[in-house]
């Protein structure tokens, strides 16, 4: 066992040691060098989509429908955009002046880190290991890829893939379990860590990459809340509830909670609403969930299976408990569940029926931790103070869901609540808008990426100042010389005084404006004063 453990650990080390001297040559740097590589990580992909979707149905039940929109085409998104925008990207950013630096150049200079270690999530594994790669290469770093040991058919095809079309020493794929990324992440070596997982290891990462001050990205999750205005359904005139309205908002949240079989991120995970709006989701629902899926769900093959013992166990655990709890919050005339059905089936698959639970208060074992599977419950609450209250208690959501259309509730929510993101009238949706940077905060996780956002993750934003030796600038900040004066140090104060600009008017412009000033200052000398009148 001893050896075993001594020889994964001197394979770690050479696979660091490699990338490392990849980085250092300098290739991963240049650009046209990045391109490539992009435009071979999109070959990859587009190549072997049949043998990813097999591996996904293999490890995940995943319809073909959710492997190419969710994980196969979600990537190569991500390397269109950065192929489209890698030149504008890399480009230094030039930024505002302050009077002392009024004709130097500031900007940024985007600096790839080095080495990134990208540990990816069994339930997502291509996009989770891809998607970060994304960016990653189009700053520049050389990576370690990881993939989820949990989806082992997709990860033994990703280490296979990536060194046939991927530069071989750059860009390196591992195989193993946590132990396996914790000795990769406590290596001094690694120069950023980006990780996708449960809180939990999301801690003991982080924690383990502190000792060597490695900054990361964690990407975790949450109890992401939904919350469903009754107003927004009701007639303000004939109170009338707006049925069609509704349904499609049932239908949107119930997409989000039941994709990849509820085991994603951001997938909703409780809903809190009036007893009127409960009442009629609970009606809603079980019609929608039967035009999903049919009268038997686990003979669709759009439905997929829970990815493994333990977590099929954990689920109908807590789904069990709940049941067997006395439920005082009943609504009279709306059923207490919809579905609730679990088995494995003929093919060793981990079914768990799509299943809804009128739940009664927030002590209900369904509402003690996230989820992560295709059981949502319903909470019943009288208006949406007691719901911002009931979000707050808790640990910060990755995600956030309002289902309104009165735009002083929703500022409410975004006043009064803190989440990684909030989506309004949908679910899920917000991850496909790359202008918008996808994390977590507080304990869903920490940094952001996607797009450009993606890029500067993994980019050092290192900060130049360039100086003239113009000077009349250094006549005038001769003064913070020694030796010191009363009356120097006034004016150096005067000098760099930050001041308000009403007008508007930035430094570049008012460079501009004193340079034309100079110029008519200069004209007018040369023709007031006979001295300087040159006759030719």
């Amino acid at each position: 066992m001893r050896t075993q453990q001594s020889n994964m650990i001197g394979h770690h080390e050479e696979i660091i040691s490699t990338a490392r001297e990849a980085f250092a040559s300098g290739i991963t740097k240049n650009v046209a060098f990045r391109r490539h590589q992009l435009k071979q990580l999109y070959k990859l992909l587009e190549e072997n989509e049949a043998k990813f979707v097999e591996a996904l149905r293999i490890d995940l039940k995943k319809s073909r429908f959710e492997a190419v929109m969710t994980e196969i085409d979600f990537v190569l998104n991500d390397l269109r955009s950065a192929l489209n925008n890698l030149d504008s990207w890399v480009k230094p950013k030039f930024v505002s002046k302050c009077f002392v630096t009024l004709v130097d150049d500031n900007y940024i200079h985007y600096e790839p880190y080095g080495i990134v270690l990208i540990l990816g999530a069994w339930n997502y594994p291509i996009q989770l290991a891809f998607s970060p790669l994304v960016g990653a290469i189009a700053a520049g770093n050389a990576c370690i890829v990881k993939p989820s040991e949990v989806a082992p058919e997709t990860a033994n095809l990703i280490h296979k893939l990536m060194p046939l079309y991927l530069h071989r020493e750059a860009y390196q794929c591992t195989l193993g379990d946590g132990a396996c990324a914790q000795q990769l992440v406590s290596s001094p070596m690694v120069d950023y860590v980006f990780f996708t997982g449960s809180s939990q290891i999301g801690k003991q990462i982080y924690q383990t990459a502190a000792k060597n001050l490695t900054p990361c990205t964690l990407e975790m999750g949450g109890k992401s809340p939904v919350y469903i205005d009754e107003l927004t359904y009701l007639d303000p005139k004939s109170g009338k509830f707006n049925g069609s309205l509704f349904e499609t908002s049932v239908r949107r949240i119930l997409w989000g909670k039941f994709l990849n079989t509820g085991q994603t991120c951001v997938a909703p995970d409780y809903v809190l609403c009036t007893k009127l709006v409960a009442t009629k989701f609970m009606e809603t629902a079980r019609k929608i969930i039967e035009q999903f899926y049919g009268e038997n769900p686990i003979k669709n093959q759009d439905y997929g299976r829970i990815v493994n013992s333990r977590h099929y166990q954990r689920l109908t655990a807590i789904l069990t408990a709940q049941l067997e709890k006395k439920n005082d919050g009943a609504i009279e005339g709306a059923p207490g569940i919809i579905g609730g059905n679990f088995m494995i089936d003929n093919s060793g698959g981990y079914f768990i029926e799509p299943t809804i639970v009128l739940c009664s208060t927030i002590g209900d074992p369904l509402m003690q931790s996230e989820i992560f599977g295709p059981i949502l419950p319903v909470l019943p609450i009288t208006d949406e103070s007691k719901a911002i209250n009931l979000i707050n208690s808790r640990d910060k959501p990755l995600s956030l869901y309002v289902f309104s259309t009165r735009a002083n509730l929703l500022a409410k929510f975004r006043e009064e609540t803190s989440s990684g993101s909030i989506c309004v009238n949908d679910t899920v949706m917000h991850l496909i808008a790359e202008a918008l940077p996808f994390g977590g905060v507080g304990k869903s996780g920490m940094g952001s990426y996607h797009g450009k956002h993606s890029f500067k993750t993994f980019s050092h934003r290192k900060s130049i100042l360039v100086r003239g030796f113009n000077p009349i600038i250094e006549w005038v900040a001769k003064k913070r010389y020694p030796p010191y004066s009363e009356n120097h140090l006034k004016r150096m104060l005067r000098l760099l005084k930050r001041r308000a600009n009403p007008l508007g008017i930035t430094l570049k412009e008012c460079y501009g404006l004193l340079c034309f000033m100079i110029g008519i200052l200069l004209c007018y000398l040369y023709l007031s004063v006979p001295l300087l009148q040159v006759k030719f």
